[in-house]
């Protein structure tokens, strides 16, 4: 069983528009997230690629190994890409990264986001669209969808990286959105 290789790159066209949104839009909304920090300029955001990397690797066969044999999935990419922005939310498609995580958040957003990947990108064909609000129908979409992923992240982090302190750091952190799934979990 082969895993995606993963690859931390500055992403230059992706982030002139989140610097865009972040005087704005995301400014508002994320303002507690994102602070009075001045914006990072490309060469900060490289190097926090690189540096990301480097910490990256040190877990990723693991991480990546744990989560195809629980789950019984393959990811169907050969390389997914972390996409490196200054200021935004993360995402799983494209798998985008903003800098406001240090070096233990952004390894467990890392993981939340290949869970997402996997479980809507593998070879059997599922999608946690479909299954997840099957499992749970009477909760949110969403939570339903959280469900699922928390459920994997908690096995991650407790079972194979053997660090239960990012289990409960990822709890403290969550949205109440987030905080119904791990309740729930």
């Amino acid at each position: 069983m082969t895993h995606p290789k993963i690859t931390f790159r500055y992403a230059s066209a992706m982030d002139r528009y989140c610097e865009l949104l972040s005087g704005t839009l995301w400014r508002e909304k994320y303002s507690e997230m994102m602070g009075d920090s001045a914006y990072p300029g490309p060469n900060e955001l490289r190097e926090l690629s690189n540096q990301r990397q480097e910490i990256w690797k040190k877990i990723e066969q693991k991480v990546l190994l744990g989560l195809c044999e629980v789950t019984g999935l393959n990811f169907i990419e050969d390389e997914i890409i972390v996409y490196t922005v200054g200021f935004g939310r993360a995402h799983s498609d494209p798998l985008v990264l903003p800098s406001n995580f240090d070096s233990t958040i952004f390894v467990n957003v890392v993981i939340h986001e290949l869970v997402h990947r996997l479980l809507t990108f593998n070879t059997a064909g599922l999608n946690e669209d479909q299954f997840s609000p099957q499992l749970f129908p009477e909760e949110d979409r969403s939570i339903a969808i959280h469900i699922c992923v928390h459920a994997l992240l908690k096995y991650l982090f407790c079972d194979v990286l053997d660090e239960p302190a990012r289990l409960q750091q990822d709890i403290d952190m969550a949205s109440s959105e987030y905080k119904k799934a791990w309740d729930i979990v």
